[in-house]
């Protein structure tokens, strides 16, 4: 009885409108600031120690990557995605001047648009930013379609040029060794 009852005053104070005099909503800070986006998130620190990159929401709608010097202060711009058309989820790093950043995009495929993930490499300094396995996993013909491609299995640290990746091709998935910087796949 007493569970029923606090049910349904939790569902009241729920639907319950605070209203100011004049007909508006009120805004609670905290409400808004739980609402926003961080000012940083996705902060990783190079394997060496001396860098950390980051992922900031310009005003504007669009995502920044960045990647801080922590040796020789400095911020430099990696990556940017493109408001309404694409996103980056993460970028972590491969070895210590090489990240890879997930990128979240749509593509038009048999008449509908669907959401993919395609994986940039890019160095810390902005230099030789590659996409990386788009032409080696299939085109956007039947079974021959890969919506992933951003599951690193194992960043594999003793092999610094190299992650272990979980691709999706066809009806089925597998798992290859990716060079990170000529983005060549390799299922060995």
């Amino acid at each position: 009885m007493m569970r029923k009852f606090l049910i349904v005053i939790l569902c009241l104070g729920l639907i319950t409108v605070v209203r100011a005099g004049d007909g508006t909503l009120k805004s609670d800070p905290i409400a808004k600031l739980f609402g926003s986006h961080p000012d940083i998130r996705g902060v990783r620190l190079s394997p060496d120690g001396s860098k950390l990159s980051m992922l900031k929401t310009h005003p504007d709608g669009y995502t920044i990557a960045a990647v801080l010097d922590l040796v020789n202060p400095g911020l430099t711009v990696i990556l940017l995605s493109k408001k309404d058309e694409s996103d980056i989820q993460w970028c972590g790093w491969a070895n210590d001047k090489r990240l890879l950043c997930a990128v979240v995009t749509q593509t038009e495929w048999r008449g509908n648009y669907v959401g993919v993930t395609r994986l940039t490499a890019v160095n810390a300094d902005a230099s030789d930013a590659k996409a990386l396995l788009e032409d080696q996993l299939g085109d956007e013909s039947a079974f021959n379609f890969s919506q992933n491609q951003t599951n690193i299995i194992d960043w594999m640290g003793d092999d610094p040029d190299h992650v272990l990746i979980q691709t999706f091709k066809g009806r089925g998935s597998g798992v290859g060794i990716l060079d990170v910087h000529t983005g060549r796949y390799d299922t060995k």
